[in-house]
């Protein structure tokens, strides 16, 4: 099963992380999140952990100045588009790319028929917060998707609450920040434990 633990700021959580099992770490580069790292901490940060497993950059309509400086410094991360970027720009960074989208109806499901990239990640919505609240994506939906994508469920998972989402959803993986949390961006490495001792019980896929 693959475990991201996202929001992280400082390379001893990260190195934590990745010793207790995490398969990725995600870091912020919205300004607008509680868990934002600046550019130039979150790519000193990337690049003394990436030996260790899979470093995700998360972004939100991002800049392609942007965008190029963290393929250019990193060409091995992956980027997490998490706003209203179009599929082209999307898929102009595959294949190590993938769209983060809010699932709640049936609307959203919808949605996101063309969206580009094996991998999808798929949390609650949140409005403007675009993540991180603590809040559940609609399951029962996400099943539909994990059938054709390598689907990453997102959204309000917790060491109490993530073997049931697997059984359910049998994603290819899943995100989690608050539920792993002290506070936003500080993460309690006694719950990430726990949580991913808890998520390898479940049924996943793997990259091929």
């Amino acid at each position: 099963m693959w475990v991201k633990i996202c929001g992280l700021r400082e390379e001893a959580a990260a190195r934590a992380c990745f010793a207790a099992g995490a398969s990725a770490i995600g870091i912020n580069l919205w300004p607008e999140s509680k868990r934002y790292c600046p550019p130039d901490k979150a790519l000193a940060l990337a690049q003394a952990v990436a030996h260790l497993g899979e470093v995700v950059f998360v972004t939100v309509n991002a800049s392609d100045a942007l965008l190029t400086r963290l393929r250019r410094a990193l060409p091995e991360a992956w980027l997490q588009f998490h706003g209203d970027e179009a599929a082209c720009r999307i898929a102009a960074h595959l294949p190590r790319a993938y769209a983060a989208r809010p699932l709640g109806s049936a609307a959203d499901l919808a949605a996101l028929s063309t969206t580009p990239g094996r991998r999808l990640l798929v949390d609650a919505p949140a409005g403007e917060a675009r993540g991180g609240t603590g809040k559940q994506a609609a399951w029962p939906l996400a099943t539909t998707l994990s059938t054709t994508r390598h689907l990453i469920l997102a959204g309000g998972l917790t060491p109490e609450n993530v073997a049931n989402a697997i059984t359910t959803v049998r994603p290819f993986g899943v995100d989690v920040a608050s539920g792993i949390e002290s506070t936003p961006g500080t993460q309690n490495i006694p719950r990430v434990k726990a949580l991913i001792a808890k998520a390898q019980r479940g049924i996943g896929k793997t990259d091929p």
